[in-house]
């Protein structure tokens, strides 16, 4: 890949182009309004914020997330143009259906207004053009696709699974009927499954019942007609209840369901919190809906399940610093930055070593990484690796752990990085990749980067392998297979939107 080499004027440009898309917000509400019918405090409230703080937070000069390929999904989409700049590809271009051309066309000349005019290039294509595009990547750009639905998404498996909803017995559950009811039944943000606490079960349904023919009642000259429920779906539930777009499925006791299923929503009971975790278990849903007014409840289920976008007594509230946003961006970069490798006896390997470095306290690893660079050969085979040694706090090598917490108008926002899985390398070592070694992460090297030719790398692998850390050197097993890594150190970020008061939708 050609990657430029001076990024250093473009973190104030996208600041600059920040402020530029908060000024026309409201055009671009309108126009994604007139193309998908978008109601547009969705894409106010939803994918112009994420946009904004995904460009805010890559402003603030920190290089390194990857993202490559194609890209299908809604407005917020436009934001991994950041992505792109910030990892020193040499410009990005932005592939426009004729439906999205506005939008896009808009999005670009705010980019030129702010001097990203060589960087940032749109591209007007018909459709045999965008599948053959989105097919395949030139070696010296990124594309962004943006399409004209909502459905069409390129990969990324956790949002194609939507967002759970989960209501406790120790809930608001009026409020929480309200809020299912009124959530959109777009591409991603579309809430697919409900979980209810058992004592809650029959509270939930009669509620939902209620609102749905009252609404039906109240609005009956202006009311929108219903999806209509198959009697196959119907026969499978326990009960069915349909409202607008959205079909809710209570009990579906349905093997599976057919491709056009977009807008059913499937409601089961859970006993326990135990029960619910083990039911969300590799579930790979994105985002979650948590319905519980015990603070020690809720933050046990946020904190275990696999979700990295998590609203407690809320929904698609996004209030929070620029760093917020990357609980969005964070899948994407993960998805785009990946490396498949073979699963045998040496990944097996790598994982129990990656198990017993977690068990060390973070403390301890902080002190056996600090004390392993400080004590290493200064790399001279690479300028850059040397600077960024040279850059390198070891007195604040915790502060590599990116968390953070907010609060505002009666939301707590608090964010921390989830735990690096596995990572494969063709490069020597460098900070970077021994810093996610730190936090938990496990490292296959490329042997040939391990030589007398290569102090740093030769003594801080041999250095880590003796301390117990999660990390081998390739061998001929690593090449090739389907076992999905990541192939640079990224890090998701698991983001926490609780809302407090004493009173929600109601």
């Amino acid at each position: 890949m050609i990657l430029v080499h001076n990024i250093s004027e473009i973190p104030e440009k996208l600041f600059n182009l920040a402020r530029k898309l908060e000024e026309n917000v409201e055009l671009f509400c309108q126009l994604d309004y007139l193309i998908r019918e978008t109601p547009i405090c969705e894409t106010k409230n939803v994918e112009m914020q994420l946009l904004i703080q995904n460009l805010l937070d890559c402003s603030k000069n920190t290089p390194g997330r990857i993202f490559r390929g194609g890209f299908k999904t809604s407005l917020a989409v436009l934001g991994c143009v950041a992505q792109g700049l910030m990892s020193k590809i040499t410009h990005v271009v932005i592939e426009s259906s004729a439906q999205t051309a506005a939008v896009c066309s808009l999005f670009t000349d705010l980019c030129h207004q702010v001097g990203l005019k060589e960087k940032v290039r749109l591209a007007l294509l018909d459709d045999n053009d965008i599948q053959y595009s989105s097919a395949a990547l030139d070696l010296k750009e990124m594309h962004v696709y943006v399409p004209k639905s909502y459905n069409c998404y390129l990969g990324v498996s956790e949002l194609k699974n939507g967002i759970v909803g989960i209501v406790s017995a120790k809930s608001d559950v009026e409020s929480a009927v309200d809020t299912f009811l009124a959530s959109t039944d777009r591409f991603p943000w579309n809430v697919t499954k409900i979980l209810l606490q058992e004592g809650v079960m029959e509270h939930f349904k009669k509620s939902l019942e209620w609102k749905i023919n009252s609404t039906r009642d109240k609005y009956r000259n202006s009311y929108r007609e219903s999806r209509i429920i198959d009697d196959k779906l119907r026969t499978l539930s326990a009960a069915a209840y349909n409202y607008e777009k959205k079909i809710f499925l209570f009990e579906f006791t349905g093997k599976e369901l057919d491709e056009d299923s977009f807008g059913i929503i499937l409601v089961d009971a859970y006993r326990t919190t135990k029960e619910l975790l083990a039911m969300l278990k590799g579930t790979n849903h994105f985002g979650a809906s948590i319905w519980c007014n015990d603070i020690a409840e809720s933050n046990e289920i946020a904190f275990n399940i696999e979700s990295n976008i998590i609203w407690i007594n809320d929904f698609c509230n996004f209030t929070g610093p620029p760093k917020s946003a990357q609980a969005f961006y964070s899948l994407v970069d993960a998805h785009f930055s990946t490396a498949l490798i073979k699963e045998t006896s040496d990944t097996d390997e790598l994982m129990k070593l990656r198990e017993s470095w977690l068990a060390i306290k973070k403390t301890k690893r902080e002190d056996i990484v600090r004390n392993i660079l400080k004590n290493a050969p200064m790399p001279k085979n690479s300028f850059a690796r040397k600077m960024e040694m040279e850059k390198l706090d070891l007195k604040d090598i915790d502060a590599a752990f990116d968390n953070f917490s907010f609060v505002e108008n009666n939301t707590l926002c608090y964010g921390v990085e989830m735990r690096p899985f596995l990572m494969k390398s063709i490069d020597p070592l460098d900070v970077a990749t021994v810093l996610f070694i730190l936090k938990g992460g496990g490292v296959v090297i490329d042997s040939r980067s391990i030589n007398d030719n290569d102090a740093f790398t030769k003594y801080v692998f041999e250095e880590l392998r003796d301390h117990g850390a999660p990390i081998l050197s390739y061998k001929e097993s690593f090449r090739y297979g389907i076992f999905r890594i990541l192939a640079s150190p990224i890090y998701k970020m698991k983001v926490v939107w609780s809302r407090f008061g004493t009173i929600f939708a109601n």
